[in-house]
């Protein structure tokens, strides 16, 4: 009797209880940021399936808080929103950072190693700005960056932003004659 419970124990505390088919995830690779008449605007860059012909499609939510926003776009997605694959995020220059910094840090499912870049202009169109020769746009933004030597993680980030010794200079990104131009100040 002894053996049947221990193999229906076994049988039942093995396996992968928060397995998730990989069909099953929306998997983000970039995340735009914009504020503007007191509403945050998210917008996010899901790769495909390799059923779709584009490689990327682009979802946005809005909100009163950052929170918010994410919230309403996390229950427009389809499948599971997941955030750990992100790669940049855009943000413009009217964002809070203290709030952004606080959502962040507090989402368990969104790692700190991405790349930060803020703009003069909306994110959402820097984050949808697609050319002939890139299908993924937050993946071409993430290699631009990496070929500079000013680019900058999350992680990163919130340390210079909590260190009031340090002046925080964070790359800037716009569109210029059609193609993504990066410099190292703002």
């Amino acid at each position: 009797m002894k053996k049947i419970i221990l193999i229906i124990l076994v049988m039942f505390s093995t396996g992968c209880y928060d397995y998730k088919e990989l069909n099953d995830l929306a998997i983000i690779s970039g995340i735009a940021i914009d504020y503007d008449n007191n509403n945050y605007n998210i917008s996010l860059e899901i790769l495909n399936d390799n059923t779709k012909d584009e490689e990327s499609y682009f979802i946005e939510g809005n909100g009163k808080t950052i929170n918010d926003a994410f919230y309403y776009i996390n229950n427009k997605i389809n499948h599971i929103p997941f955030y750990s694959h992100i790669k940049v995020m855009i943000i413009n220059n009217n964002i809070n950072y203290d709030e952004l910094i606080n959502y962040i840090v507090k989402n368990n499912s969104i790692n700190n190693d991405f790349y930060i870049v803020v703009t003069d202009n909306i994110a959402k169109n820097i984050l949808e700005h697609k050319t002939n020769q890139e299908k993924i746009v937050s993946e071409n933004i993430y290699t631009l960056l990496d070929k500079k030597k000013y680019k900058i993680t999350f992680e990163e980030f919130i340390k210079l932003y909590l260190d009031k010794d340090e002046k925080l200079i964070l790359p800037t990104i716009n569109i210029e004659n059609n193609d993504l131009s990066i410099r190292g100040e703002k």
